[in-house]
């Protein structure tokens, strides 16, 4: 057994399926209190779901931010809606997305939201908010967005407007 070497790519596989698990088991124990909007996560809640999340870097399982909406959330095909967060005090730009909002136009997002409806908050442009959920890089999207991202939203608070 000293010559058995893991298939190529499975190392990575195992990787982002211990991440993940990481990521679930975080959401479950997480509770942020609510001002308006969404309800915190439940213990036993699973996560939003994401397609291909094996494209997603998890930076950490489990972040909060407050901060500005520096846009008008857009409409991705995927059916999230993304938005940039200024995030105060420590002032970054990082992009949120809150998945399965609208209907997904192609099939793995679409198998990815099947049954699931999202119930997190969505925001609007100038409102200062507080975000819970992976902070994590976006390894397909990295050469057009080099921030770091909150994805997917698990819980979205409106602190003021």
């Amino acid at each position: 057994m000293d010559d058995f070497q893991m298939p190529a790519g499975v190392d990575g596989i195992i990787l982002n399926l211990v991440a993940w698990t990481a990521v679930a088991v975080a959401a479950f124990v997480l509770m942020v209190p609510t001002v308006r909007g969404a309800q915190p996560p439940m213990p036993g809640a699973p996560l939003p779901p994401v397609y291909h999340p094996q494209r997603l870097e998890v930076i950490q399982p489990m972040v909060t931010r407050e901060g500005i909406v520096e846009a008008t959330p857009v409409h991705q095909r995927d059916g999230d809606l993304t938005f940039e967060l200024l995030s105060i005090p420590i002032n970054e730009v990082l992009h949120v997305e809150i998945t399965c909002v609208f209907p997904p136009e192609f099939l793995a997002a679409r198998e990815a939201c099947a049954g699931y409806t999202n119930h997190v908050r969505i925001p609007h442009v100038g409102e200062y908010i507080r975000v819970t959920g992976p902070l994590v890089r976006d390894l397909v999207h990295d050469a057009q967005y080099h921030e770091l991202e909150i994805h997917p939203a698990v819980t979205i608070d409106i602190l003021s407007h």
